[in-house]
């Protein structure tokens, strides 16, 4: 039965080791001080890590120490204000920019024994969203220019032009 127990728990790890692994997003998990305990591939890949960083507290393995506050707050149970900032991470001469959010893990019992930081690539989307800025911004100078021309014309067509109150040219 003892053994039985060791097999279901090894399988029990090694299934969650599994599931946290094939997660679609970076995943890090953080113990209560503060520490990375485990990250998955994606969040390796994501963060362009190649050596283990395990056992680093999170600000100084991502080198910025502003996210060692939120995390602590997160860890004591309060949540984060706003919305974080991407980050920006350059692998490889690219900058990839990424969202996160940072969840305390609570044990049955209640008590927070650590958090989990998920990381999704956002690169493309934010790239999207700066061109389309870019070509409503453009557009909208584009027919600004013509259609204020065309108004001034009119101001003056119709300062110096004479038209009966109810006539139809009046009206236009």
């Amino acid at each position: 039965a003892a053994l039985a127990g060791q097999v279901m728990a090894a399988w029990k790890a090694d299934g969650l080791q599994a599931v946290l692994d094939s997660i679609d997003d970076g995943l890090l998990m953080i113990d209560r001080q503060g520490r990375l305990e485990h990250l998955n591939p994606v969040a390796q890949r994501q963060l362009g890590w190649e050596e283990s960083r395990l056992g680093q507290g999170l600000g100084e393995a991502l080198q910025r120490p502003e996210l060692d506050e939120q995390l602590y707050l997160v860890l004591r149970g309060g949540t984060l204000e706003r919305a974080p900032d991407d980050l920006s991470i350059e692998i490889d001469g690219e900058t990839r920019l990424l969202t996160y959010s940072l969840t305390p893990v609570s044990h049955t019992k209640g008590h927070i024994v650590g958090a989990v930081m998920v990381l999704h690539d956002v690169t493309e989307q934010r790239a999207f969203e700066r061109v389309r800025s870019e070509f409503v911004l453009r557009a909208s100078h584009e027919l600004r220019t013509p259609v204020t021309g065309m108004h001034m014309a009119f101001r003056l067509l119709q300062e110096r032009v004479h038209f009966a109150p109810d006539s139809r040219e009046k009206d236009l």
